[in-house]
């Protein structure tokens, strides 16, 4: 996957390997066990931005076999590593994002065989000579049929043993920086991109003796840049899949030695270690320090290295060639041991660096700064495991707790199931039958109770109903609505609720569903004309009117009428303003609407509708806008209670009071508590506000309160309906 727009020929150019030519193997689907998608440096990044594999479209067939969860492995041609372990987050498909890998993601992608992928478990990558011999038979030659070629390519098909033997190589990594480090800027001197495109040290190549080193190796900075030790040794890896995609990249290939980066360093650091350990026991503990500092250095991050060896890179071509001299002499003392080990190859590798010790003091103290953090790191844990201890102790003193508290109150409930048994054997049934049809015509009697629908508890949107009876300060459950609704509206017809539109805080509804009574049941009407919430609703002349509201995007002004008789909503007189959070009743057979928001601010206006006449007309203003609110008539007079007032700007506890018969709003006696978003109803002359929200800060009351002309408004002290706030509230 290249970020340029070149097309696959031209990647073949410059020498990146693509199997574009080479058969698939094929493997049926339920044979294949992984599969191996490429990538270079330059778009490793991006395959994990958008978590996203490619190939050309010649590997579709079987891209397409990849189903969810099939472990997936990732190839970077220019470090000729291994990455692992993703699977697939979906199903393999054609050209899913067409502008994937593409110039400023502007062009058509050339890896259209795609699947989406996530990270299964963040490990080490690997090197190609660790995982070469588990899919070696997946190898193969660039030209089938040719003699003396060596396997440089393989198939990206793997099957379950392969899948099984290449996951167990793969070791966990603590974090994902671990995982990939993305290479510094190229510099911008030709002198430092030779740096770049060079292999790092120089070898006497068969028949290439007079090659001068400078096309090779320029500095050891350039060692530090390979972030190894290298050595050239006899191993047969394609050049090519080293390559970085530049046109420059060519190089290393004149040199003909078939060595990678990446084999090099772990002959360096491995077998040569080795062989001199067995030729000189005497210097082991100097060979086990070199390679101490090696592996100490090789563990630094590599954009530090980048960073510090691109500061560098200014030192004279004098400096470069000597130390690289230098740096030889060294090599070759340890690996072919024609010369006396030093006395300590520690300082021996300071001597290496020459010019660049600066660079090794900064490393070694950004390895000390690092074990310091791992430091703190451990005791920071240490002391969460401590509290996390303490915790466990006192939850398990909590169940202990529990548990014999449930114990007394098996116990308890026991007891009390004798003492129902022996009073029932006291009482005469016939008396008993008519004391439980009178709680249960007092609790679920139309004349006697509230319907509370729906609504937020602090938690989540209840679909609960409920009947509250007030004089006894019960809340009985009935069954309860499909899903949760707050921000609806409620209206009784003929002995049913209504319940219009809502919402549960994700999305609003356009539905409108029915409960009846007598059956216990809800059924489902023709819905609204659209989705909507925070809008009124009222029954005139055996008509259900729902108006105002919004979307959350919108307010509304429209006006539907729904006919129990045609069985559907029909669209109305619209109002003069549109209103979000209004408030809505009937009286005398006229709607009214007061307050709500239009979009800009809240409104102080009001207006009515008389369905013997075309249009609605405006009423006289309250004495200042106000939303969230709720509207109730008690003796002919029409009372607008509490909700958001703009002249105050906060929720109010206020009451406003408008007669038809007067030209104007009065204000009367507030009540006790500041409230919006609340329910009211009107019961046997009797105003009932519940719940509500309090104030800025979103405070659910549970407080009901009581409201009687000539007595004002009274705090109940009921206290079974809890906190609850957006719900509707309807008597029938």
């Amino acid at each position: 996957m290249v970020t340029s727009k070149s097309s696959w020929s031209q990647v073949v150019k410059n020498t990146r390997p693509t199997n574009l030519s080479v058969a698939a193997r094929n493997l049926q689907p339920q044979d294949l066990g992984a599969v191996i998608f490429g990538c270079t440096n330059s778009t490793i990044q991006e395959c994990h931005s958008r978590q996203l594999f490619g190939l050309p479209k010649t590997h579709i067939s079987y891209v397409r076999n990849i189903k969810e969860g099939l472990p997936l492995f990732l190839f970077n041609y220019d470090d000729r590593r291994l990455y692992g372990i993703y699977e697939a987050s979906g199903n393999g498909k054609f050209c899913p994002e067409s502008n994937a890998w593409s110039q400023d993601s502007k062009g058509k992608t050339s890896y259209p065989a795609q699947v989406a992928m996530r990270v299964k478990v963040w490990c080490f990558p690997l090197a190609e000579n660790q995982f070469r011999n588990a899919i070696i038979a997946n190898y193969y030659q660039k030209i089938p049929g040719v003699p003396g070629q060596k396997l440089h390519f393989f198939k990206f098909e793997l099957d379950h043993a392969q899948t099984r033997v290449l996951m167990d190589m793969f070791t966990p990594s603590p974090s994902p920086n671990s995982f990939w480090t993305p290479p510094a800027a190229a510099p911008a001197d030709e002198h430092a991109k030779e740096l770049v495109l060079s292999p790092g040290w120089a070898p006497e190549c068969e028949g290439n003796n007079n090659l001068k080193s400078e096309k090779v190796v320029k500095s050891y900075a350039d060692i530090v840049k390979k972030n190894t030790f290298v050595e050239v040794g006899t191993r047969d890896v394609d050049v090519e899949h080293a390559g970085s995609g530049d046109e420059s990249s060519g190089g290393f290939d004149e040199l003909d030695c078939q060595y990678t980066p990446t084999e090099r360093e772990d002959y360096a650091l491995s077998d040569r270690v080795v062989q001199v350990q067995q030729q000189y026991p005497d210097k082991q503990a100097e060979v086990l320090s070199f390679d101490r500092v090696l592996q100490g250095r090789i563990t630094f991050p590599g954009q530090q290295w980048h960073s510090d060896f691109y500061a560098n890179t200014t030192q004279t071509e004098d400096n470069d060639a000597y130390s690289c001299e230098y740096a030889q002499e060294v090599k070759y003392a340890i690996l072919d041991g024609s010369s006396n080990l030093p006395e300590t190859l520690d300082s021996e590798v300071d001597k290496l660096s020459l010019g660049h010790s600066d660079l090794l003091v900064q490393l070694l103290d950004s390895e000390s700064c690092t074990e310091a953090k791992l430091i703190d790191a451990v005791k920071q844990l240490s002391g969460r495991i401590e509290v996390m201890e303490k915790k466990q102790a006192w939850s398990n003193k909590e169940v202990k707790h529990l548990q014999g508290m449930n114990e007394r109150l098996l116990k308890r409930i026991v007891e009390l199931k004798g003492t129902v048994m022996t009073l029932n054997s006291k009482i005469d049934p016939l008396t008993l039958d008519d004391s439980l049809n009178q709680f249960v015509e007092q609790c679920l009697g139309s004349e006697d109770v509230i319907y509370l629908v729906g609504g937020f508890d602090g938690f989540s949107s209840l679909p609960s109903l409920d009947s509250f009876s007030p004089s006894l300060d019960i809340l009985t459950p009935l069954k309860p609505m499909a899903v949760g609704k707050s921000y609806s509206s409620t209206v009784a017809l003929e002995g049913k609720i209504f319940v219009l539109g809502g919402g549960d805080g994700a999305c609003w509804f356009d539905t409108v569903d029915c409960y009846d009574r007598s059956r216990d049941d809800w059924s489902t009407c023709p819905s609204l004309t659209c989705d909507k919430g925070s809008l009124a609703g009222v029954s005139v002349n055996g008509r259900i009117y729902a108006f105002g509201g919004g979307d959350g995007t919108k307010c509304f002004s429209d006006v539907e009428m729904f006919d129990p008789v045609h069985g559907k909503w029909i669209k109305n007189q619209p109002m003069l303003e549109k209103r979000f959070a209004l408030a809505g009743v009937a009286l005398n057979g006229a709607i009214y609407a007061v307050g709500g928001f239009n979009g800009v601010q809240y409104l102080s206006c009001a207006e009515r509708l008389d369905p013997r006449e075309p249009n609605w007309k405006m009423l006289p203003k309250m004495s200042a806008g106000r939303g969230c609110h709720t509207l109730t008539v008690l003796n002919e007079k029409i009372f607008s209670i509490g909700g958001y007032d703009t002249r105050a700007k906060a929720m109010v506890s206020t009451v406003e009071v408008y007669e038809p018969r007067m030209p104007s709003w009065v204000m009367v006696e507030p009540m006790n508590y500041t409230r919006g978003y609340h329910s009211s109803a009107v019961l046997g002359g009797s105003i009932f506000t519940f719940g509500g929200v309090k104030g800025e800060a979103d405070t659910i009351l549970d407080v009901v309160e009581h409201y009687k002309e000539g007595c004002g408004w009274m705090t109940t002290g009921l206290k079974s309906i809890g906190r609850r706030c957006y719900c509707s509230a309807i008597v029938l």
